[in-house]
């Protein structure tokens, strides 16, 4: 009788695990890119909506409506950046502008961003008037510049004068906010 071998030889098992280790270290980078690249491009939509609500609830309420970094979820942050988190609040005239006093009301709480991450902004706060345009600062374009860790991820956003959120754009290689003299696009400084 004739017995038939089944099973795998320790060279066949060897080759395998080179093929498959090989394969990993090829895909795995990319991974990891596209999952940073997906939690940047996460922030920046959470602040875009967060600041076109801001601006809605300005028009709505009649009221200006400021949005400022925060660590607590109940008032401004006096330092550091916006990745420890934001809120957005009625910011009733005859109050401090950029800070929640007594009487006004956090309307939308944002938590702190992942350790790793860094959002950056030209302002402490920005606030809308009750028509919805940017009334803080009262000149000047807002920009918020959002980076991964080793700065391979950059994604920003531009507060117009009239209220309007512009994203960051993509072009030769590059994501901007805004341009130069000559026309060409200035890369996001992740610093």
């Amino acid at each position: 009788m004739n017995k038939k071998n089944t099973g795998v030889t320790l060279l066949e098992l060897m080759i395998t695990i080179a093929i498959f280790a090989i394969l990993t270290s090829m895909t795995v980078p990319s991974f990891l890119n596209t999952l940073e690249r997906s939690r940047i491009d996460s922030v920046q939509q959470s602040l875009a909506r967060d600041l076109a609500y801001a601006r809605q609830e300005a028009i709505s309420q009649s009221l200006p409506i400021s949005l400022c970094r925060s660590a607590t979820g109940t008032s401004c942050a006096a330092s550091g950046g916006w990745n420890q988190g934001w809120i957005a609040f009625t910011d009733v005239p005859g109050g401090t502008p950029g800070t929640v006093d007594s009487g006004e009301e956090v309307l939308r709480v944002q938590e702190a961003m992942d350790g790793r991450d860094d959002l950056d902004a030209t302002d402490d706060y920005v606030q809308f008037s009750s028509r919805g345009v940017l009334q803080v600062p009262s000149t000047g374009t807002p920009e918020f510049e959002i980076c991964s860790p080793e700065n391979n991820v950059a994604r920003g956003l531009l507060l117009l004068r009239s209220g309007s959120v512009v994203p960051s754009r993509y072009q030769s290689g590059i994501y901007y906010l805004t341009v130069d003299g000559g026309g060409s696009p200035v890369a996001i400084s992740c610093s």
